[in-house]
């Protein structure tokens, strides 16, 4: 289902200024009721990207990417000159990240570290090759493709194992399931984009992880975890941000 280095996701960790403590008690409450009132909620919910990094520091991950890419693609060379990115405290702490790719608004690519093993921006330079050149979903991207493509990065936060199914809040919660050997994971905009309900959630990561139906109901570890999302779409500057 994937490499060693990283998952591949979708439908197709994080860096901090301060420590981030784990969810209490009433955390996992508040998250079990919103749950109830928006995951099954027959309407479509926000995604509810938290905000870990500020935006400058968004853009220069946006930018560090882009200039991964455009080294890569055109000169087959991974190193990029860091000298021109402003890599804060915070974009040099480890972190778990995603890179997504997309090409005319469908899917290309999509590759990352569930664990904080690396500093983010380090991790950033590494899965947006990945993205470009390892998910096995897809043809290796191209030269010519560059022009075209959006990036979008994911950073997480620790994964969260949780008691019941019933704390999965859609459009906060990306999800991890964990049974017989087998993995999956979904990030958090995957069932805000694809319309899915909470079960539907749990039936979708299922399969990713190549389990049989309703595996997710006895015996399967369930992870969660938030992120924050960001994309060139987003900030104005899809296919070719500006260096």
């Amino acid at each position: 289902m994937t490499r060693d280095f990283s998952y591949s996701v979708g439908y197709c960790a994080i860096a901090y200024t301060t420590p981030i403590t784990k969810p209490s008690e009433a955390d996992s409450k508040e998250g079990a009721k919103a749950g109830s009132a928006a995951s099954d909620n027959p309407g479509r919910p926000a995604l509810q990207s938290d905000r870990f990094l500020s935006g400058d520091e968004e853009q220069t991950l946006l930018r560090l990417a882009r200039a991964t890419l455009v080294e890569w693609l055109e000169r087959g060379s991974r190193k990029v000159d860091l000298s021109k990115f402003d890599l804060t405290p915070a974009l040099r702490r480890d972190a778990g990240v995603f890179v997504t790719l997309h090409k005319h608004g469908q899917l290309r690519g999509c590759i990352g570290h569930t664990d904080p093993i690396k500093p983010l921006y380090e991790a950033v330079i590494e899965n947006a090759i990945n993205a470009a050149a390892n998910d096995w979903r897809f043809p290796t991207v191209t030269k010519r493709e560059l022009a075209d493509l959006d990036i979008e990065i994911s950073v997480m936060s620790p994964l969260r194992k949780i008691k019941s199914p019933e704390e999965i809040v859609i459009g906060r919660h990306g999800l991890m399931i964990e049974k017989r050997s087998r993995r999956g994971i979904f990030l958090p905009q995957v069932p805000v984009e694809q319309g899915w309900n909470r079960e539907q959630y749990l039936e979708e990561i299922c399969r990713k992880a190549e389990l049989p139906p309703g595996s997710w109901k006895e015996g399967a570890e369930l992870q969660v975890f938030t992120a924050q999302v960001f994309g060139e779409k987003e900030k104005g500057a899809p296919g070719g941000s500006k260096q």
